[in-house]
């Protein structure tokens, strides 16, 4: 927690130092990231009015989807844990929850490596993600490809 504000905070500083303004700061998130606790921490530092606040907010979570494995992960039992390719941390949580955590939470989800999965699965996919989340906007992209503005305004 402290961690995320402080690297913020330093950022900031710096960048008023060396008399710069950045227009968005990116935060990526390891792949077992729960942007639950990311969103919740935005919204602490404003109600509790901490110096962050003041420098930085929260517009958008966009979220990575790979669809080539999707399906798998979403129909997967298996933990976390037995899934290291997915990132450290996580433990004994099941992949399927942490999937569904990440598209509910997005405000925008980037549905990579689209190219290499068929239409029919690629509709499929859309139906999932719109019915986790009716509200998110989805892009399928070819190597994680998006137009800047789409994700970032």
């Amino acid at each position: 927690t402290d961690e995320l504000y402080d690297a913020i905070e330093n950022l900031c500083y710096l960048a008023d130092k060396r008399k710069q303004k950045f227009d968005c700061i990116v935060i990526e998130a390891s792949g077992v990231a729960e942007p639950q606790n990311v969103r919740d921490l935005f919204q602490t530092a404003q109600e509790d009015k901490l110096p962050v606040a003041k420098m930085a907010y929260l517009d958008r979570i966009v979220t990575v989807v790979d669809a080539s494995a999707f399906g798998e992960h979403y129909a997967s039992k298996q933990m976390l844990v037995e899934k290291p390719e997915l990132g450290e941390g996580g433990g004994r949580r099941p992949v399927v929850d942490l999937l569904i955590e990440q598209v509910e939470c997005a405000d925008y989800v980037v549905m990579n490596k689209a190219d290499l999965v068929k239409e029919r699965k690629v509709e499929r996919l859309h139906e999932i993600i719109a019915n986790l989340n009716p509200l998110c906007t989805v892009q399928s992209a070819r190597f994680g490809s998006v137009t800047l503005d789409n994700v970032l305004n």
